[in-house]
């Protein structure tokens, strides 16, 4: 996976550290820093590759710290008959049942139609059937 170069709070820049990215207030929009800040995708899981000396003051944090991170693969169910581990294939929306327990594995957070995924692992050990569909919990890469 590609690693990008952002922002992050000097509190929580730790390698290893993984955080989801929920996006930046609207006072952040006048920052000559923004740019670098919000290069990551909103609802997207990341993880800390690697750590840069580099400091940088904040209004919203105190003290940004420049680190390079990586997407972390996204949890996903899809049907069974799609699961082969390095096939690619496109995102769509699996389900408008919000009540299901499986609803953010079907639909993940940070996903938008027609986002195009890799399957990098299949988890066959968890399966389950829904609306008379085989779904198959894999792990894929944002392509």
């Amino acid at each position: 996976m590609k690693c990008l170069v952002t922002l992050v709070p000097g509190s929580f820049a730790k390698k290893g550290t993984k955080f989801r990215f929920w996006g930046l207030p609207p006072s952040c929009k006048d920052c000559k820093l923004y740019k670098l800040c919000s290069r990551l995708r909103k609802g997207l899981l990341y993880s800390i590759e690697e750590i840069r000396s580099v400091k940088h003051k904040c209004s919203l944090h105190g003290e940004v710290i420049i680190v390079k991170v990586k997407l972390e693969p996204i949890e996903m169910m899809i049907p069974s008959k799609f699961a082969i581990e390095g096939i690619k294939f496109t995102y769509s929306k699996q389900c408008n049942v919000i009540e299901c327990p499986y609803f953010n594995l079907c639909n993940p957070i940070g996903l938008r139609e027609g986002d195009s995924l890799k399957i990098i692992k299949v988890m066959s050990s968890k399966n389950i059937t829904c609306n008379r569909k085989k779904l198959i919990f894999v792990l894929a890469e944002l392509l």
